[in-house]
């Protein structure tokens, strides 16, 4: 692997060729952190690999006598090309490539939550639940409800977005509960609440039958209001049919018998009359063949008299005679006809006053409140059976939303960092606190370990020791076998370690015996500062065989001499 940087923070000009284990050692502010960071960039492909420091800031990253900063890695697979200020990383082929803890960026040691390491551990020990451990862990609910969960997580991608989501949603249910309850929510409370007006027989009661009840109430309540109006109305007819009775005018037979004779003698009257104009209506008679006179009569038929020759007042006086006795003919018709309509009339009014004072009788007194007691004694009914509906009704709401809260309960549990996650976690560190003893035990210190908070600890001879009471060297120790631990089961092909004078010779050889197991794999490249090289000069590690050291001075590299 071919290494080539320039003008990046304190670098000039470094270049070298990685092989086996690369030792880069220099005194202090010589460029080492600087080299080691330009690589950390330019395989993660994170261009502000300094926190606090934004791309809109990136000339922090370029020396002040150079205009850009460059980093090239060249393999047999790929090449990567790194630039700044523009933070700009272009590649080709299948170059080297590092995570964050491999390139010595992102430390468990330096996080401060648990939540945090924990959610660090499950990423890089492909620690996350596959979807049986989670149905498991959800046993009992229903299935359709744990599959649109595990889609949830599927789809966001992240199961702390899915488990703030089932947290606002038991939040809406509790306040729902409350709402419906008229009072906070508490899950004792919740368990056995019941509204004011619960019987505890509705308990076995469906909103089928309740409903079916309060029709049938309501339809009742109606079928006597309906039975009250129509007495009262029956009533009020049948005295407005008695109130109309008159009597008889005993007058009318004798006024129709009276017209009647009259109209009887005019009748016969009429034919013997001769007529007003014989010349219209003379005919020969077909008998005897003498001229004859047909008249017609007002009420009908017809008149048959001996024509005679009149003069024109005769003619006129019998015109006027005529149309007298006809006129009081029709009205004497007029008169009977009316006179016996107004008789039958009376006659018809006085029958059914009659009746009406029958069927009054039949009818009772309507006005004695049985029928409105009834109707009230309805009403209260309904609004029982309402009351009882309304209680069974909200029993079942705040039921609905308390399984609701219990299930969404058990989902917040499962989704939560300490949930299956973790149990999911525990067992992935079991096997990797298992690959940290073996380094540690191949490096010749202490044990590093995984605690139950996902805090690095240290076992030495005089105990065990979390991380913040560790002294320097122990601690970079700690941090060093983890980083080797998990950039060994990872896909990075380079691993950087930075600072690695903390170690005595001792704690060197465990550290180059670590990464001498891993340079078939994976790029090792160490900085360590010499502050007087002539007494205490650096490992040679082309001697040893095990990689290559180059001297970094004034920003720029050298061979190691």
């Amino acid at each position: 692997m071919e290494v080539k940087i320039q003008g990046f923070v304190g670098i000039h000009k470094v270049a070298f060729t990685a092989e086996g284990v690369t030792l880069l050692v220099g005194k202090n502010a010589a460029g080492k952190s600087s080299t080691a960071l330009a690589i950390a960039a330019a395989v993660t492909g994170e261009m502000t690999p300094i926190p606090g420091i934004k791309k809109n800031a990136a000339t922090y990253f370029v020396n002040r006598r150079a205009s850009q900063a460059s980093v090239e890695i060249k393999s047999s697979e790929g090449i990567i090309i790194a630039t700044w200020p523009d933070c700009k990383c272009t590649t080709d082929g299948n170059p080297i490539s590092a995570d964050f803890t491999a390139a010595g960026i992102e430390k468990i040691s330096a996080m401060s939550s648990q939540r945090e390491r924990a959610s660090y551990l499950s990423r890089y020990l492909f620690a996350m639940p596959v979807r049986e451990e989670f149905v498991e862990a959800l046993e009992g609910l229903d299935p359709q409800r744990i599959d649109k969960v595990w889609e949830e997580i599927q789809v966001n991608r992240d199961w702390d977005i899915t488990h703030s989501k089932y947290m606002d949603v038991g939040k809406r249910h509790k306040g729902e509960w409350a709402s419906v309850a008229g009072e906070p929510f508490g899950i004792k409370k919740a368990e056995s609440w019941f509204p004011p007006s619960w019987e505890d027989s509705m308990d076995a009661m469906s909103e089928e039958t309740l409903l079916g009840a309060l029709t049938q109430e309501r339809e009742n309540l109606e079928a006597l209001i309906s039975s009250e109006a129509v007495s009262r109305s029956e009533v009020e007819r049948l005295k407005g049919i008695i109130a109309k009775r008159t009597v008889l005018d005993q007058a009318i037979p004798g006024r129709i018998q009276d017209f009647e004779n009259e109209l009887q003698a005019l009748l016969t009257k009429r034919p013997s009359m001769p007529p007003a104009n014989p010349m219209q209506s003379r005919h020969d008679c077909p008998h005897c063949g003498k001229a004859i006179s047909i008249g017609t009569l007002h009420h009908g038929g017809y008149s048959v008299s001996v024509y005679e020759d009149i003069s024109k007042e005769e003619s006129s006086k019998r015109l006027k005679d005529i149309s007298t006795i006809d006129g009081r003919i029709g009205f004497l018709n007029g008169e009977i006809q009316k006179l016996k309509h107004n008789r039958q009339q009376e006659e018809f009014q006085i029958s059914q006053s009659f009746k009406a004072e029958e069927e009054l009788a039949k009818l009772g007194p309507v006005s004695d409140g049985q029928n409105s007691k009834a109707i009230e004694a309805a009403r209260n009914q309904i609004r029982l059976s309402e009351n009882r509906f309304s209680a069974w009704k909200t029993k079942r709401t705040a039921d609905h939303h308390f399984k609701e809260i219990l299930a969404v309960s058990q989902i917040v549990k499962a989704l939560a960092a300490d949930g299956v996650r973790a149990w999911k976690l525990k067992k992935s560190i079991d096997a990797f606190n298992a690959k940290l003893a073996e380094l540690s035990t191949l490096a010749n210190w202490g044990k590093v370990s995984i605690g139950t908070d996902f805090l690095p600890f240290f076992v030495t001879p005089n105990g065990e020791f979390p991380f913040g009471a560790l002294s320097t060297s122990e601690q970079f120790r700690t941090n060093i076998t983890i980083q080797a631990a998990i950039t060994s089961m990872g896909a990075s092909r380079v691993m950087i370690v930075d600072g690695a004078e903390v170690l005595d010779k001792d704690g060197r050889r465990g550290l180059f015996r670590i990464l001498t197991r891993m340079k078939k794999t994976i790029k090792p490249i160490v900085c360590m500062t010499v502050t007087e090289p002539d007494k205490d000069p650096p490992p040679d590690l082309s001697k040893l065989k095990i990689g290559k050291t180059v001297w970094i001075q004034d920003g720029e590299s050298h061979p190691n001499n």
